[in-house]
């Protein structure tokens, strides 16, 4: 079984998991919870990892307490170790990570476990998502199904609000928590010989442009440059034109605000 979770798991076919990490996350996690429990389907289990934080965000957790099924608030090493900690708590087939600020529209669970229904030999569901700004108007919408020639070269998936079979992590292990941006690219790094994935070609989702990753564009970077050279073994030539060709995107966006 799992090195880092629970012996005896009792899997539930048709629920899903859902571990957020959260750190002084009052101004977005309540619409990220209300959008929870807004789903069609219920048939999810909330997992909310807090970085003991110190603005209201303990105050929102303890108001949908009965809604949650684990939580807890100490301080950790980023959003990576933090998923870590919640993978110890789930006891179900699938599992979806979010950010605080994610929110899921009404039917995504259910189109999920629909898709799950009737393709039981995937291990990895894609979908697309909404990108928008701080006035919650759309930017872009981004997400596209996996290929492999791609990821080695670029981030080309929508990681957030997509789900895992767990047996990726039974293979492969939990995130590793030195990464601080990456650790999403990085673990599916790892697992990219044994992914079978299928994509759902609709926006299930809507996330802020600004999180964690966009605040913190040039270590996403040097740490996706790392784990091409370290994992997936790119020629470095081709990883440094990688390298250039998505600083070169990132600031076309920013100062032209295109695609």
């Amino acid at each position: 079984m799992w090195a880092f979770l629970p012996k005896k798991l009792k899997m539930q076919n048709k629920t899903i998991s859902i571990i957020i990490a959260t750190y002084n996350s009052g101004l977005t996690l309540k619409e990220c919870l209300d959008s929870l429990l807004a789903q069609t389907n219920l048939s999810l289990n909330i997992i909310i990892i807090d970085g003991n934080s110190t603005d209201n965000t303990k105050d929102i957790i303890h108001r949908y307490e009965a809604k949650i099924k684990y939580y807890i608030s100490e301080p950790d090493n980023g959003v990576y170790d933090a998923w870590n900690k919640g993978l110890l708590h789930i006891d179900t087939d699938w599992v979806m990570f979010l950010g605080s600020d994610d929110v899921l529209y009404p039917n995504a669970i259910e189109n999920y476990i629909r898709y799950i229904e009737k393709n039981k030999d995937k291990n990895l569901i894609l979908s697309k998502a909404e990108l928008i700004d701080k006035n919650k108007e759309i930017i872009r919408v981004i997400g596209g199904p996996w290929n492999f020639l791609k990821f080695r070269r670029y981030m080309n998936i929508v990681h957030t609000g997509s789900i895992h079979h767990v047996s990726l992590f039974q293979k492969f292990g939990e995130f590793n928590s030195k990464y601080k941006i990456a650790g999403d690219y990085e673990f599916l790094s790892r697992c990219e010989r044994v992914v079978n994935a299928g994509f759902i070609d609709s926006v299930m989702m809507k996330m802020g442009y600004g999180g964690l990753s966009t605040k913190n564009i040039h270590k996403v970077f040097f740490e996706t440059f790392y784990i091409k050279n370290k994992i997936l073994k790119i020629n470095i030539w081709v990883n440094i034109f990688d390298l250039l060709l998505s600083y070169l995107k990132h600031y076309r966006r920013f100062f032209l605000n295109v695609d």
